[in-house]
């Protein structure tokens, strides 16, 4: 019998491909933020959450998603940060599930003069500034989400912060290793070893998951000292990032939509208008072919491991 078909994901229009007032400065804003998140420790143990981050993952790629579900649109330079923030909080909202809407849209009410303040501490760098405005923004928006609290929006919203979570270990399997973070799981479940370590370093949630229990608990039986000293590594690890990674991470999202890039001047235009990352056009075309090397590597790996069909019951 045939499996049936799964929906495929519809993602929102890439922004580094749209046009009108305030892409330029929407591209920068979302740039800025990736490399925030990428070196911040531990974003997403904010809130308590139960689960296994390989089962997130893997579900993560399941959800469906919906273009266009910011309440308005990118139209005004005054406006533009707010619905890039809106607009990345719906890749993790299910829209089939009202609650998860409902959260989101609480999540989306941030003031332009909350977000002129984030983004003006996030490009000065200003660590106290950024803290001090998150702590502000949660503490608003978490009494609104806490009123009329149900069983179903407890539940909506630990599935919103896990798919946070698979989201951010996706982004950084990407990033650092280059390879899909369900690649590094199906290896690891067979008892690979690297694969085990590369995970934890980039979510220490993964010592207690099931896809990397097998190799942890022959460790322990053989007493594998070598092993050991490379997990505590792996667990202290803090990963090198910066604005060149998170550009790379958006580059690989446009050509995982597969929607023509602009010509490659515009596109440097609107990723670097002010010629400091890349001082030649020559050396941004060599930055775009290396990453779409690397996608189509990524695309690869992940395609000759699907035909494997790993499965979780290998564990033992």
């Amino acid at each position: 019998m045939e499996k049936p078909k799964q929906r495929k994901p519809t993602f929102p229009t890439p922004i580094l491909v749209g046009s009108g007032p305030g892409v330029d400065r929407a591209t920068d804003f979302l740039l800025t933020v990736l490399e925030w998140v990428f070196r911040e420790d531990d974003a997403g143990l904010l809130y308590p959450i139960e689960g296994e981050l390989s089962n997130w993952i893997e579900q993560f790629w399941e959800k469906p998603y919906q273009a266009g579900s910011s309440p308005e649109p990118v139209t005004t330079k005054m406006t533009v940060e707010r619905d890039i923030l809106r607009e990345s909080l719906a890749l993790f909202a299910d829209p089939t599930n009202e609650e998860e809407k409902q959260i989101a849209r609480i999540l989306g009410g941030i003031s332009p003069e909350e977000v002129h303040r984030f983004s003006s501490a996030l490009h000065s760098n200003n660590v106290p500034g950024i803290v001090a405005v998150q702590s502000e923004i949660v503490d608003r928006l978490g009494k609104q989400i806490k009123q009329g609290l149900t069983v179903s929006r407890v539940s909506a919203f630990a599935s919103m912060i896990g798919r946070f979570r698979a989201g951010r270990a996706t982004a950084l399997c990407l990033v650092l290793h280059k390879k899909d973070a369900r690649v590094l799981i199906n290896r690891a479940r067979r008892g690979d070893v690297q694969a085990v370590l590369d995970l934890i370093k980039v979510d220490r949630l993964f010592l207690t998951d099931s896809s990397t229990a097998k190799v942890i608990r022959q460790a322990e039986f053989q007493n594998d000292h070598p092993f050991f000293k490379q997990l505590a590594r792996a667990m202290t690890y803090k990963p090198q990032l910066g604005w060149k990674k998170a550009c790379r991470l958006v580059l690989y999202g446009l050509f995982a939509t597969g929607v023509p890039l602009p010509a490659l001047a515009m596109l440097q235009l609107r990723i670097d208008p002010q010629g400091k990352k890349f001082r030649t056009t020559s050396a941004f075309e060599k930055f775009v072919e290396r990453c779409r090397t690397d996608f189509t590597k990524i695309q690869a790996d992940l395609l000759g491991e699907n035909r494997k069909d790993p499965s979780p019951g290998e564990i033992q």
